[in-house]
């Protein structure tokens, strides 16, 4: 069984460059205005309950269907393997083939209530199996959010190619991680040289490849400390996600 419901995948292809936070952020800004169902598509080593925070397991009900955690009220609804039980973080080695079954529960398996506005899957790193389950059963993707971060242009490079040989809209590029601020929100700035630091280096080819490209840029989030206790929603260097969640609002219209 595949779905119609506009889906907007957050993806990168590099692990590590801020997919899942991200997710996050993005869906409870959305969750504003629409129903949103987040999926954690990172099926081996899904870490995106603990991002948002969240310790409630996934439940079965009579129909032995998964329900997934309301995360806001019935606004944003969580799938992940992460909460599938309370016994804390688990290995898991799975084939192609049943991690591709997984993704198919994910929308079969699953009550979701059949009111769901739109699907956003924080993808795992990689374009292998879970890529490809994923164009198969979420037939109506909307675009993608692209999260790099300045020391990641080669996989930046291989998102671009990637979502236009499967003809997926580019809604916007966010750059994780260039420069940094303190808890305080102030900017870190080097007492000697009364610079700002940045720890991936201070040229960053980003922008310059999304002009290049053509593709939306959303703008860039420096390196904040406590992201889980203070989501970057509530931080002053928002605006990337503001500028992406408008983006697909927006889009949704036309």
């Amino acid at each position: 069984m595949t779905t119609n419901v506009p889906t907007v995948l957050v993806m990168g292809i590099k692990g590590g460059v801020g997919k899942t936070i991200l997710s996050n952020n993005i869906s409870r800004l959305l969750a504003k205005s629409k129903k949103v169902g987040i999926i954690d598509m990172d099926l081996d080593s899904s870490n995106l309950s603990r991002v948002m925070d969240i310790t409630e397991t996934m439940k079965l009900n009579k129909s032995r269907k998964f329900i997934p955690v309301h995360v806001i009220d019935n606004k944003l609804k969580l799938f992940s393997m992460g909460i599938f039980t309370n016994s804390g973080p688990q290995s898991y080695s799975r084939t192609g083939d049943q991690n591709r079954i997984l993704i198919q529960q994910a929308l079969d398996n699953t009550e979701w209530g059949g009111d769901i506005d739109l699907f956003l899957l924080d993808q795992p790193a990689g374009s292998g199996d879970e890529f490809r389950a994923t164009i198969e059963n979420f037939t109506n993707i909307h675009g993608a959010v692209i999260a790099t971060q300045p020391t990641t242009s080669d996989d930046l490079y291989r998102c671009f190619d990637l979502t236009s040989r499967f003809f997926i809209p580019i809604l916007g590029v966010i750059q994780n991680m260039h420069g940094a601020v303190c808890e305080c929100g102030c900017k870190v700035v080097c007492k000697k040289c009364n610079k700002p630091y940045f720890p991936l280096g201070t040229e960053s080819p980003v922008e310059e490849m999304c002009t290049e490209w053509g593709v939306p840029y959303m703008g860039a989030i420096p390196m904040i400390p406590k992201l889980k206790e203070s989501p970057i929603i509530k931080h002053p260097y928002n605006k990337p996600i503001k500028n992406i969640v408008k983006m697909i609002l927006d889009t949704m219209e036309e």
